[in-house]
């Protein structure tokens, strides 16, 4: 098991080589969602787990701080239509951030800009291909990328944009190698 104070949410488990590793997103704390950086968990023997710190940073992450970056809305967090899940996600937020939502007008939520100081990064998923590991991640802003690594614990790096706003991008391997991203 993962140490109490490693909390890695929304995982995503895969094997390589003979280790599973469990990418998600690290939860600071019981009243904080996520952080500016990602964990790996991993494990030979599902008993004794390794905890690979550090393996992904949101401050690194260079379109991040660009202003007049391409803006991808996320369609999927429509304030003026929440459905419920996304209520209930609004109530659990601190007052403050309820409060900008609320006086932003907006009809899609964008958390980088309601908290521009913070980088956080979430719901990530990693694939293999051709040696090298691709953490594909999304992030405050409505922000998705992929880094690289030559190991799958990381750290990965040279992160890339992709042209789509959203939260928890999954890659999915078909039969045909081709790799789909969701």
């Amino acid at each position: 098991m993962l140490p109490p104070e490693i909390c890695i949410a929304d995982g995503e488990a895969h094997v390589f080589g003979n280790r599973l590793y469990v990418y998600g997103s690290r939860d600071l704390d019981d009243t904080t969602y996520c952080s500016e950086q990602y964990n790996v968990g991993s494990t030979e023997d599902m008993e004794h787990w390794t905890v690979h710190e550090k393996s992904f940073d949101g401050n690194d992450v260079p379109w991040i701080h660009d202003k007049k970056g391409k803006d991808y809305p996320v369609t999927d967090m429509d304030l003026k239509n929440p459905t419920p899940m996304f209520q209930h996600m609004i109530s659990t937020m601190p007052a403050f951030i309820r409060f900008l939502i609320k006086i932003s007008g907006k009809k899609n939520l964008n958390m980088g800009k309601l908290m521009p100081n913070q980088q956080y990064v979430f719901a990530p998923d990693c694939i293999e291909k051709d040696g090298k590991y691709y953490l594909y991640f999304c992030m405050t802003g409505n922000s998705e990328g992929v880094a690289v690594s030559d190991k799958p614990e990381g750290p990965f790096e040279n992160p890339v944009q992709m042209p789509s706003g959203g939260i928890d991008p999954v890659i999915f391997i078909g039969d045909d190698g081709k790799a789909y991203y969701y």
